[in-house]
């Protein structure tokens, strides 16, 4: 049996978790019902900073469930949701097991951004539509490259504004 402390630990984890979760989901949502922003995902940022934040398994999961809940709420789940998963479910465990509980800084936080962002980009790209299986079509790479600048553009601006919120959040607690 767990001791209280840990217990309530625990619990704080888990609602921030579903914080994130709901956060990651529903900006997602909300901004493919606007759709003149396409390609903004604000899944991968939320990923990231519950890994950093809550641990690695946490930032799997907000990437993860979080493509899984915005497409069902859009309609529009398919093979590519597995891809967008994976896509930001590797690169949140790797962010997770390398910087969990560290501080991290906003330029440190924009590279990881732009790293998990062309890795989510590759593996989206090589396993969408027509291409399934043809791993690292040019063309598709090339048709794809308007919407991957734009993600990557956003994904900056996201990293910033999350590194932001993260300073401020470690600055608290150091106040402690």
């Amino acid at each position: 049996m767990k001791p209280m402390a840990e217990e309530k630990k625990d619990s704080r984890k888990f609602e921030a978790f579903f914080i994130y979760l709901i956060a990651a989901a529903g900006i997602r949502f909300a901004l493919k019902l606007v759709n003149f922003l396409p390609s903004v995902e604000p899944i991968t940022g939320l990923a990231l900073l519950a890994a950093i934040k809550l641990g690695p398994w946490y930032g799997l999961g907000v990437g993860v469930l979080g493509y899984l809940v915005s497409n069902t709420l859009l309609m529009s789940n398919g093979p590519w949701t597995i891809m967008q998963a994976i896509g930001v479910g590797i690169p949140a465990l790797w962010v997770g097991w390398n910087y969990f509980g560290k501080n991290v800084s906003t330029s440190k936080f924009v590279w990881i951004m732009i790293y998990s962002t062309i890795f989510f980009e590759i593996i989206v790209t090589a396993f969408y539509g027509e291409n399934v299986g043809i791993f690292l079509d040019p063309a598709a790479f090339i048709s794809a490259a308007p919407f991957s600048l734009f993600h990557l553009v956003s994904n900056v601006i996201i990293a910033i504004l999350l590194a932001g919120m993260l300073q401020k959040a470690e600055a608290k607690e150091a106040g402690k």
